[in-house]
């Protein structure tokens, strides 16, 4: 469990590895990450099917809310 926490905050993950992960635990993870990377919460949707750069559909905030993710360029990992 803290694994994948540390996953999410210390480098860019692909949307669809995020995904993976199940929808629950990578929604409870994903806000997580969202609000210590201070990323953008763009619009509310339920379209788990459109995955763009910089875009992630349909992960369930714990609230109820569905919220699509824009990850900002830039942040990337140190490799």
């Amino acid at each position: 469990m803290s694994d994948t926490a540390e996953k999410l905050s210390d480098r860019n993950l692909s949307f669809s590895e995020v995904y993976e992960m199940g929808y629950q635990h990578a929604c409870q993870k994903m806000q997580l990450w969202l609000q210590q990377n201070s990323c953008l919460v763009q619009e509310f949707r339920t379209d788990n099917s459109e995955f763009d750069t910089g875009k992630l559909s349909a992960f369930q905030a714990l609230d109820g809310h569905l919220v699509s993710v824009i990850i900002p360029e830039g942040k990337k990992s140190k490799d």
